[in-house]
């Protein structure tokens, strides 16, 4: 996307079906957006929402979970994950696994797919462009976590096993890297099954952390 290309004739805030001037909540600055690639758009007619997914990889056998390392935020924790891409996916779950086949190497099954659930959700009011929206969908992958990790050289630093005793008794640290509470407590949810838990952050935004699967 780039802002640096001749404005439209016609603007009406708010309405991304109408015009392409949209609001950036971070700089309080109105800007405008045109896609360059020579695919097709990504992004639905209309959209007023950034939509993303990430997968939590849970090894029960190994009591283990996926984590990676972005290589621009090397100084956090993340779980494997992007944007909603609608020529891509079909919905948000697709989303988690195309991502962790991108950035790791590690090949969902369908049927681990098919009986994975959502732990978590953040939404992000406040995000640049656009209001944002994030599931976490849990995978219970036992057994596979011996299988060889393959990061995408080119957006990831480092993909590693870590042992889930350790993500849970994190306190928003570990191994001298950030691990987000929401990472911590979407395991949780995939452990324990403790339903629906509304929590509002700082950043201004709320945490509704599932174990039931609602999109299949």
């Amino acid at each position: 996307c780039s802002s640096d290309l001749l404005l439209p004739d016609h603007f009406e805030v708010g309405r991304p079906d109408r015009s392409n001037l949209t609001p950036d909540y971070q700089t309080n600055m109105l800007k405008t957006w045109v896609w360059l690639s020579q695919e097709p758009c990504a992004i639905p007619p209309g959209a007023t929402h950034n939509v993303g997914a990430c997968a939590l990889l849970i090894d029960r056998t190994a009591k283990k979970v996926l984590l990676v390392v972005p290589k621009n935020r090397q100084e956090a924790y993340n779980l494997p994950g992007g944007n909603f891409d609608l020529t891509k996916d079909r919905i948000p779950r697709d989303t988690a696994v195309r991502e962790t086949l991108e950035e790791t190497g590690m090949k969902i099954s369908k049927e681990t797919q098919e009986a994975g659930f959502i732990s978590g959700l953040v939404e992000f009011p406040k995000n640049q462009m656009a209001k944002a929206i994030n599931f976490t969908h849990a995978f219970f992958v036992d057994g596979q976590s011996q299988q060889p990790l393959q990061p995408d050289e080119g957006e990831i630093h480092s993909a590693q096993w870590i042992k889930i005793s350790d993500v849970l008794a994190s306190n928003g640290t570990l191994n001298g890297k950030k691990l987000s509470k929401e990472i911590s407590s979407a395991v949780r949810v995939a452990l324990k099954d403790s339903g629906f838990h509304p929590v509002v952050k700082d950043r201004k935004s709320t945490r509704l952390n599932s174990s039931h699967q609602i999109i299949s």
